[in-house]
């Protein structure tokens, strides 16, 4: 599963990524049950969160995107 968020500015995406928790369990103070493993990418106003782990799915998204900031 992929998620993508568009921000407005560079600025409120980094403010939101500052709540994700490295391990990408918790946002903010609330406690996440994920479907699979998550995985967080951020470029620019983009947040991607993407769920799974296909080998070859992240090594896309990091060529794409970038390192991921958060996750497993």
């Amino acid at each position: 599963m992929l998620k993508l968020i568009d921000y407005q500015t560079a600025a409120s995406l980094e403010a939101k990524a500052q709540l994700v928790s490295p391990d990408g369990s918790a946002v903010d103070t609330g406690m996440i049950t994920w479907i699979a493993l998550p995985y967080f990418f951020k470029k620019d106003r983009l947040m991607v969160i993407y769920l799974g782990e296909d080998g070859l799915t992240l090594e896309t998204r990091q060529g794409l995107i970038g390192p991921q900031f958060a996750g497993r």
